[in-house]
């Protein structure tokens, strides 16, 4: 174990240490998908154009008049011109669709998961937040793996002295 009295070495094993810790807590404290509400999103266009830069919806406006809208069935990704919102949307193998929107916020991606069938949407879930509950995480689990990385450290060369 001479190699850990370089610092570059030890350097390495933090960062090891700080992932790992950081994608373990994460596991824990993402978001977890919750009911709809009247924010809930779909992807749909418009018959009748209008300046949206993205086909993104509530569905609220669609249950008023489904006839004015053509849903998403395929497929997607699509983004504004500048870049900063986008959409993608995915098709699972149960026939449900699963859409993430980007916003440039830290509550991105909003992901919404919904079926359609006979061209009724059916909501099933949704939820926000997980850039926001991925920085948190990396965050604790830096302050975490330095007071482990502190120990170890004290422990290892208390030994070998």
């Amino acid at each position: 174990m001479k190699h850990l009295k370089y610092k570059f070495i030890r350097f390495l094993i933090f960062m090891m240490l700080w992932v790992i810790l950081g994608q373990m807590i994460y596991l824990f404290i993402q978001p977890k998908f919750t009911k709809p509400n009247e924010y809930f999103a779909i992807c749909a266009e418009r018959l009748v154009k209008d300046d949206r830069p993205l086909p993104l919806y509530p569905i609220k406006d669609y249950q008023a008049n489904p006839s004015e809208f053509r849903l998403c069935k395929i497929p997607i990704t699509h983004s504004t011109e500048s870049g900063v919102a986008r959409l993608e949307l995915y098709q699972n193998a149960d026939q449900s669709y699963l859409l993430k929107t980007w916003t440039d916020s830290m509550s991105d991606p909003a992901e919404y998961h919904y079926k359609i069938v006979n061209n009724n949407i059916e909501p099933i879930a949704w939820r926000h937040g997980s850039m926001l509950a991925k920085v948190m995480a990396y965050f604790y689990g830096l302050a975490i793996g330095t007071i482990i990385y502190k120990l170890v450290k004290r422990l290892y060369f208390k030994k070998n002295s």
